[in-house]
């Protein structure tokens, strides 16, 4: 409980592990990228980190942890309380890929404790300000036994995921709330701020999906016009139960549409008062109360012409 021998064990170990961190920092950069990698949704995600500043960890020390330790007479290490000596971030585009870095990460590392700082905002309604996951992480018990890793096996690390917006909000929130004393204006002026970032972030998201609709809108009307100039011929059946080359025989209906398509002006219905004999013809189709009926040869009734 001797803060200055404490502080004092410290800054040996973290001098002495300087290089060792810087070290373990690139390894952890690297096997994140390679994770995120493996999703196309998050693979332009922008990866990050930093080790702490030595003199800041002490500094953070102090504020969170030495009074309520010291109060209560408990034995301490300054070192296993900063838990964020190795940083790391990772940026990405949309509210919804926080969650899916989150996942991806979960199952390829121990993970020591959440801290979902959305979460507890959204819990409020009166209240904005920064937004991000953060998770403190370390190898798991498989990474930590191969050579590659072993160095960095009592490297515990925190991991920052935020989105663009949520990043760029964090940058001032992280200058204000330490400031002892704000003025009631200036807070409501900051959570007005903060709310915009907030409706920043979702216009985004909004803008994302309706540009992948309309693009699967644009796809798909671009799949049907290259059916229609090019359709697929479809096999049909023949009266002896065979199926034919695979082009739908042309017949007087299927003309008139192609006609009809090519030369919308043209003109193609028969006149109304023409005639057909029977026996002009060996076999012709007409309509007759929605039933197909065939004119035989030999019938010397009169038809009107076919109508389509």
């Amino acid at each position: 409980m001797d803060y200055e021998n404490e502080k004092i064990v410290f800054r040996d170990f973290y001098d002495t592990s300087r290089d060792t961190m810087a070290s373990a920092k690139a390894t952890m950069e690297t096997l994140l990228r390679s994770l995120l990698a493996t999703d196309p949704a998050i693979a332009a995600a922008k990866v990050e980190g930093r080790v702490k500043d030595r003199e800041e960890c002490l500094s953070k020390f102090r504020r969170k942890y030495q009074t309520a330790l010291e109060s209560t007479k408990t034995p301490y290490s300054i070192r296993t309380h900063i838990t964020d000596l190795l940083g790391l971030r990772i940026v990405c585009f949309y509210e919804d890929d926080v969650e899916r870095v989150r996942d991806l990460v979960s199952g390829e590392f121990e993970v020591l404790e959440i801290t979902d700082k959305t979460a507890q905002m959204q819990g409020t309604d009166n209240a904005f300000g920064y937004k991000g996951l953060h998770m403190d992480l370390r190898l798991t018990e498989g990474r930590r036994g191969m050579k590659e890793y072993a160095a960095y096996a009592d490297y515990p690390f925190e991991l920052q995921i935020r989105t663009v917006v949520q990043d760029s909000w964090s940058v001032l929130d992280h200058k204000i709330k330490y400031k002892k004393s704000i003025p009631l204006d200036l807070k409501r002026r900051i959570n007005t701020l903060a709310a915009l970032f907030e409706l920043a972030d979702r216009e985004f998201r909004a803008i994302r999906e309706g540009t992948t609709e309309a693009l699967d809108r644009t796809e798909e009307y671009g799949t049907i016009e290259a059916e229609s100039a090019n359709p697929e011929p479809e096999p049909v059946s023949t009266p002896t139960g065979k199926r034919s080359g695979g082009y739908t025989p042309l017949d007087a209906f299927s003309l008139l549409r192609i006609a009809r398509h090519f030369f919308k002006d043209g003109e193609f219905e028969p006149p109304q008062n023409r005639w057909l004999h029977a026996g002009d013809y060996e076999a012709r189709p007409r309509h007759f109360a929605g039933q197909v009926q065939l004119l035989h040869e030999g019938d010397d009734r009169r038809r009107p012409a076919i109508q389509d």
